[in-house]
């Protein structure tokens, strides 16, 4: 990182250097064109284009959320701001990351793009310029840009790799940093809901001058954990509202198996004992997050603008989750006997317990994460004059996170069973299954002190510059070009290791992995003006044209040009049709290819990987882990609609989209479920035969799994010989297909009591279509598993110091397969209250003003599935907020 600090200060120098020269050349010219120049300082440049002075991207549907909106939704973090948003994934939810090192905070998602990693199609930026990954993924995580910090978020729907490269396929989401705060604000928030808390602590100061302005926004917020426990409707026992019981047999209080038969541990009943792991597990973690943002921007001469923006944010989290599941083989014979063996039918010399350290150890683990992330952004605008414009930003960017998470030391199970050729089991060594509490302490120590550490980082060092001005007076305006480069990189350093705390080892987990990648980019992009008030024609008020294009070379997988061409017709007053069609991408992760694969062994528990003549009870090996081969998953991008805004009705504002995706080369896993029934499946597993030493070498020899670390250490046949090996890694196996419509409407009514505004915005799913691998039918996704429809809808009202909205949030239900006794997932449906009241100005009270949220007024659960909780599922729980009804309180001063 020191190198690259360094570059930093380099890059700041060379920019300053670079920018004085042409500034210099040009003050006698920018004297002559001082009027013109000074209106062009005063443009901007929107979200999904290169070019200032456009007040929307040409094309384009977006989607504005101001500082005032984000006050009325109450939120504490960006990411629960964006849950706000019909289009988002998440919307509707309690956006919350997972015990694990792959998923540890949310990360919203445009659309709803069948992709294997989280964010995959949506670009993240603040200020016009990309984030860095946020801790462990390469993904940024928005949360980490303090709300009091953001004048607003623009959302701009559609593709956009021809102006930003990768990710930018579904759309771009830009958090824009305030330049207008004149003075200081301080704000608190205070919410709760059953079994739960939430707080906000956050200021900001700012002053602007004639030729600047500076920022400073801290952030300090938390929330408490929800354990399963705390909410009724989870559980993994749904019967009693018509579903399954999923409880679980490794339990405290044990579980013994002869044969095929479960006997419950101590009056040996063939109804085996079961235990609900939500009881133990958070829903939602336990939270705090520390962020700080500054902004600073100052004109140096006429012609040149320096600026500076940087954050850094902190944040822990810390997840309880039920206590590691114990499986193993208890023998009452022979050299392996267990001097502590039992069962329930007399004679039986070998049997399975299953059971876990709940009793000794406690029913939860805990997995501690700790996150931070930092980024700093220098950059320079010079005026070269004919109204062009240069801005050079250099941009770096780093994060990493870590994970410490309790589990069981696997040798555990060789007090159980020493093996053939183990140490014969005493009182002293042997490990007491039925009373744990017996199992001398020592042993116990040793199986506890067990620890699973994960540490990532992810580095970015950015560098751009881009040039932008007329070409030259055409009669609907002047043709406009933007132009220019950039130089990306990025690494991701990881290691996976597990054992005793303080001693893990890598080699029996996932491993060391570092991977680098260097893109070097080339764009350009140009708007055309055929029509506009100054040459306005019957059916022609304005006709706008965009056209744009860029190439990123990657150093990894190779090169790619990404062109766009957009429009934008106004035929009348008060009605603009828009349409774009373009290319897009994404390009593979970093941690997706450069994760050291392993190989993981667990008892074949899903019915389709059982091969013939197998069963559950029998072993299977799993390849997991990265992909260094994977390419770019590719898109073509169409929208079109209409904006309606007619001057008969002022306040109007309506408008219409629809969007097509298709997507090609998408990364996913395969699926597992329909490994045996699906040929193309047939290189990604291996069912060995013949004799155990056939077998082996089968194994061994299946994609290289000799040469991978087993985790949890041994040999492949630790658990026995497997009957069927599976590799899991991702590859781009999958097409995908989407359409739909987005569309929203909102009328503002100026009345003699204030103005209402009723408004919805909401989007249609028509296809979700997913070949996986590619070549197989495309299935509709909607049919499985996704709502089509999200909608807020909104009455809004405001009054000198009063303003109010209620609102209703809509998140359809969906058709499921495979899911016992049920085949449709009920939709899920919220109303929210906001109000706030600016209190007389005088005195000390002036400029504050107090704020009160209701969510989910009406206390809605989510809506039921009969599906247990697993890796990305909570039992019971279909879709929608487990928070509930929750109330927060806010007080706000300005200074």
């Amino acid at each position: 990182m020191k190198k690259h600090l360094q570059t930093l200060a380099a890059g700041t120098a060379l920019a300053l250097i670079l920018a004085a020269a042409p500034a210099q050349a040009q003050e006698a010219e920018a004297a002559a064109d001082e009027a013109g120049d000074a209106s062009a300082k005063e443009e901007i440049v929107v979200t999904g284009t290169s070019i200032r002075g456009l007040v929307k991207p040409v094309g384009a549907s977006t989607v504005a959320v101001d500082r005032e909106e984000v006050k009325a939704t109450g939120v504490t973090s960006t990411v629960d701001l964006l849950a706000n948003i019909p289009q988002i994934r998440n919307f509707g939810g309690a956006p919350a990351g997972q015990a694990s090192a792959t998923q540890s905070f949310a990360i919203p998602a445009l659309r709803n793009l069948p992709n294997t990693q989280p964010g995959d199609g949506t670009l993240f930026l603040w200020n016009g310029n990309r984030m860095v990954g946020g801790g462990f993924s390469t993904r940024p995580d928005p949360a980490v840009i303090p709300t009091s910090a953001i004048d607003r978020v623009e959302v701009v729907l559609g593709g956009g790799s021809a102006i930003y490269g990768s990710d930018a396929v579904a759309g771009t989401i830009n958090f824009v940093i305030r330049k207008t705060l004149d003075g200081a604000e301080v704000r608190g928030t205070y919410g709760m809901a059953d079994e739960y808390s939430q707080f906000n602590m956050s200021g900001a100061w700012g002053k602007v001058w004639d030729t600047g302005n500076v920022l400073v926004a801290v952030d300090y917020s938390g929330h408490s954990n929800i354990l399963g426990s705390d909410r009724s409707f989870v559980s993994n026992d749904l019967r009693s509202r018509g579903g399954s019981d999923f409880r679980l047999t490794s339990c405290a209080v044990p579980n013994v198996v002869v044969g095929t038969t479960t006997y419950a541990y101590p009056n040996w009943s063939t109804t085996a004992n079961r235990c609900d792991p939500n009881d133990y597990q958070d829903i939602y973690p336990h939270e705090r997050r520390w962020s700080v943002l500054g902004s600073f921007n100052q004109q140096i001469t006429d012609n040149l603008e320096f600026g500076v923006d940087a954050y850094f944010s902190k944040r822990n989290d810390q997840f309880f989750f039920q206590q590691t599941a114990a499986t193993g083989t208890i023998r009452s014979t022979g050299t392996r006997a267990n001097p502590y063996f039992q069962t329930p039918v007399p004679g039986t010399t070998s049997q399975t317990v299953n059971f876990t350290f709940g009793s000794v150890f406690g029913n939860s683990v805990i997995s501690d994460q700790d996150f931070k992330t930092w980024q700093v952004m220098p950059s320079l605008k010079w005026t070269i004059g004919g109204g062009w414009r240069g801005v050079a930003t250099f941009n770096y960017g780093y994060g990493d996170g870590t994970v410490n998470q309790g589990d069981i030391n696997p040798a555990y199970k060789l007090a159980l069973d020493p093996g053939a050729t183990g140490a014969p089991l005493t009182t002293a060594t042997a490990l007491n299954p039925f009373n744990l509490s017996q199992t001398n302490p020592a042993l116990l120590e040793q199986i506890r002190n067990w620890n699973k550490y994960t540490h990532r980082d992810h580095e970015t060092v950015h560098s751009k510059i881009v040039f932008d001005g007329p070409l030259f007076a055409a009669p609907g305006g002047d043709v406009k070009l933007a132009v220019g480069g950039e130089r990306y990189w990025e690494d991701q350093y990881s290691i996976e290791a597990v054992g005793p705390l303080g001693k893990e080892d890598p080699a029996l987990a996932g491993g060391i992995a570092y991977r680098d990648r260097t893109v070097y980019s080339a764009f350009a992009e140009v708007v055309l003006p055929l029509f506009s008030a100054e040459n306005a024609v019957s059916g022609f008020q304005s006709l706008i044209l965009n056209i744009s294009g860029r190439y990123d070379d990657y150093s990894d997988f190779g090169g790619t040009f990404n062109p766009k061409i957009a429009g934008t017709w106004t035929p009348v007053d008060g009605i603009a049709l828009r349409a774009s069609y373009g290319t897009a991408f994404v390009a593979p992760s970093l941690n997706s290819m450069a994760k050291p694969p392993s190989v993981v062994l667990s008892s074949t528990t899903s019915t389709a990987l059982i091969p013939p003549g197998g069963n559950s009870n029998l072993p299977m090996a799993t390849i997991q882990g990265g992909n260094p081969g994977l390419k770019a998953e590719t898109a073509r991008t169409f929208d079109v609609g209409i904006d309606f805004t007619p001057a008969f009705a002022p306040g109007l504002k309506a408008s219409v989209t629809y969007y097509w995706i298709s997507m090609k080369n998408v990364v996913a896993g395969p699926n597992t479920s329909q490994f045996l029934t699906t040929p193309a499946y047939a290189g990604y597993y291996v069912i060995p035969t013949g004799t155990d030493a056939q077998k082996l070498a089968q194994i061994n020899a299946f994609h290289g799994l000799s040469g991978l670390p087993i985790e949890g250490g041994g040999s492949v046949d630790r658990l026995g010989i497997p009957q069927i090996v599976v590799d899991s890694r991702t590859a781009n196996l999958g097409e995908s297909r989407i359409s739909g419509i987005d569309y929203s409407l909102q009328y503002r009514i100026d009345t003699g009591i204030g103005t209402f505004t009723p408004a919805i915005a909401g989007t249609h799913g028509i296809k979700l279509d997913l070949s996986n691998p590619s070549g197989a039918p495309f299935v509709n996704q909607f049919l499985n598993g996704n709502p089509r429809d999200a909608f807020t809808a909104s009455l809004n009202y405001s009054s000198g110091p009063v303003k109010a909205r209620v609102a209703w949030d809509y998140l359809g239900g969906y058709p499921v397969l495979g899911v016992t006794n049920q085949t449709y997932v009920e939709s899920f449906q919220t109303v929210n209250l906001y109000a706030s009241y600016e209190l007389p100005r005088q005195g000390i009270l002036e400029g504050t003003t107090i704020s009160v949220n209701i969510d989910n007024l009406l206390d809605e659960k989510p809506s039921f599935i009969n599906r247990a909780t697993g890796t990305g599922q909570i039992g019971g729980v279909g879709q929608g907020s487990f928070i509930g009804r929750f109330f927060s309180v806010s007080l706000e001063k300005k200074f």
